[in-house]
């Protein structure tokens, strides 16, 4: 469900591109999604470098507002993707967010989660040790309440990834691997036959939650000692490959397991960012911004061929014929190139399928810019986080946006029903060199890219939108993890590891309360 009225329905404060400017812009897009996809399935895989570690407090301020857009993204799938950010105003410092998707019931369910949440945080730094650990727990609790809907279906992916690798363990003759087979038999003895979709008591639904995630991390320390390699990681590695498809089950366990971890470090990373800008959780207001309407399919039958579009990115007779002559080779199986320009186009033969949406982040950064010309962020920086990588597209967006505001690392995935924001005739001239821009600069960078990929064959991006750590590598801490880094380190005091990276004031109990016994700060996180 869609909050706003009809594609079909357009304001005539609009000002829309001219169709054929459109369908020149999607066709290597188009192209690009699919020689992309092509290249992922002959196992040319290449994944971007990981972002280096936080050091400054500007970088560990984007963490923050990461890790706030990733609790709000509470279903799976594109449609909750959450963008936010944080603008100084005289009265209050302003939460905008968006999503991808979301309807305005939907949108208000998220404002109010969030209302709540910075509330519960608010003041933590100056609890006593004993208080803390019952508001800490508050704080988790909020959080999975909130995303139990994410969290059911992690869970039920990752009890039947386990009986997967259990199998693939048995195709191997190591004393490693029957150590690894143990805990992973142990793990489904535990958490197995839990059905959290089938508790309807909120209570019962945490204790069990929470029981899943302590039995999750026990196992997680447990193949640690049993595997003197990583036997996890390795395996999980292989399985991205596409000539290793039976190492496939060790990769989707991986990303899992380290994702329903990933809510434990996250209230860590809050509670942390309380401690150096209580600021933040004290006077607040929180605004979202409507999602956007999907467009009108832009594309017609003649964008469906490969050769026919390779021909129109070709501005000289030479990149013409090499283009197209490239394009030709990829038609037979098993690239058939049309077939999948034709599945992108159109789902299930429906003609209009193809309806592009406005990304996220680029909602926050064009309801910012329409109030404001400069805003006033907070410390000045100019960041907007999201709950995944940004796309491919919005990559570009932002790379050409004159504002300079800046967005996290791109996972290189490229999503074709991507669309501009609208643009009004209040806008004017101004509104509309600076689309314009934007427009050609996009232009030029997805053909550049897809003539690349199409001479080369050596795709970007990644299976999920979320970064997949190593499982069994401890970590120094959530703040440099989050960022792209995980370096071993023995167990220590969290308060010393936060006070070294500038988050000041956090006692030892901000750690785990998933165990009223656990203090190990160990293993991996995810944004």
């Amino acid at each position: 469900m869609t909050p706003s009225s009809s594609p079909e329905t357009l304001s005539p404060d609009l000002v829309p591109f001219k169709p054929k400017q459109l369908r020149r812009f999607y066709e290597p897009v188009i192209l690009f999604k699919a020689l992309n996809d092509i290249s992922r399935k002959q196992g040319n895989i290449r994944l971007p470098d990981h972002p280096p570690k936080p050091k400054t407090d500007a970088e560990r301020f984007r963490l923050f507002l990461d890790k706030i857009a990733s609790v709000c993204d509470q279903k799976k799938g594109g449609p909750n993707v959450t963008a936010v950010t944080i603008l100084d105003q005289e009265d209050a410092f302003l939460y905008v967010f968006a999503c991808n998707q979301v309807s305005l019931a939907g949108l208000k369910r998220k404002a109010s989660f969030l209302s709540a949440l910075l509330k519960k945080i608010s003041g933590f730094k100056d609890l006593k040790p004993a208080e803390k650990n019952k508001a800490r727990e508050n704080i988790v609790n909020l959080i999975l309440v909130f995303n139990r809907e994410r969290i059911e279906r992690y869970l039920k992916d990752l009890q039947g990834k386990l009986q997967d690798c259990l199998e693939s363990c048995g195709l191997r003759d190591h004393d490693e691997v029957y150590k690894i087979e143990r805990c992973l038999q142990g793990l489904k003895e535990s958490i197995g036959n839990v059905e959290l979709d089938a508790i309807v008591d909120e209570a019962d639904y945490l204790e069990s939650c929470l029981y899943c995630l302590r039995e999750i991390k026990a196992f997680q320390k447990a193949t640690k000692k049993a595997s003197k390699t990583n036997f996890i990681d390795e395996r999980a590695d292989e399985g991205r490959a596409s000539d290793h498809k039976s190492m496939a089950c060790w990769s989707e366990f991986r990303h899992h397991s380290t994702r329903l971890l990933s809510y434990d470090r996250a209230v860590t990373t809050l509670v942390a960012a309380e401690s150096e800008w209580p600021e933040l959780f004290q006077e607040v207001k929180v605004q979202s911004v409507p999602s956007s309407r999907p467009s009108k399919n832009p594309l017609g039958r003649k964008s469906e061929d490969a050769r026919s579009i390779a021909r129109r990115m070709g501005r000289v007779e030479e990149d013409i014929d090499r283009y197209t002559e490239l394009a030709s080779r990829l038609e037979p199986e098993p690239y058939n190139v049309n077939g999948r320009i034709r599945s992108l186009c159109s789902a299930d033969g429906e003609k209009d399928s193809f309806k592009p949406i406005v990304h996220c982040e680029v909602l926050v950064l064009d309801w910012i810019l329409a109030r404001k010309p400069e805003p006033e962020f907070f410390q000045g920086w100019r960041y907007i986080g999201t709950s995944k990588g940004t796309c491919k597209m919005c990559d570009y967006y932002f790379s050409a946006d004159p504002s300079s505001i800046k967005v996290r690392p791109t996972h290189g995935n490229v999503y074709p029903k991507w669309r501009f924001p609208d643009l009004y005739r209040a806008d004017g001239e101004a509104g509309v060199r600076r689309r314009q821009n934007i427009f050609n600069s996009m232009m030029e960078n997805v053909r550049s890219d897809a003539v690349a990929i199409l001479e080369d064959r050596s795709p970007i991006g990644k299976t999920n939108d979320s970064n997949t750590y190593n499982f069994q590598t401890e970590t120094t801490s959530d703040l440099e993890v989050e960022a792209g880094e995980s370096d071993p380190f023995e167990s220590g005091d969290l308060a010393q590891q936060l006070t070294e990276l500038s988050f000041t004031n956090t006692s030892t109990s901000d750690s785990l309360v998933l165990s009223d016994s656990d203090d190990e700060e160990g293993g991996t996180s995810l944004v």
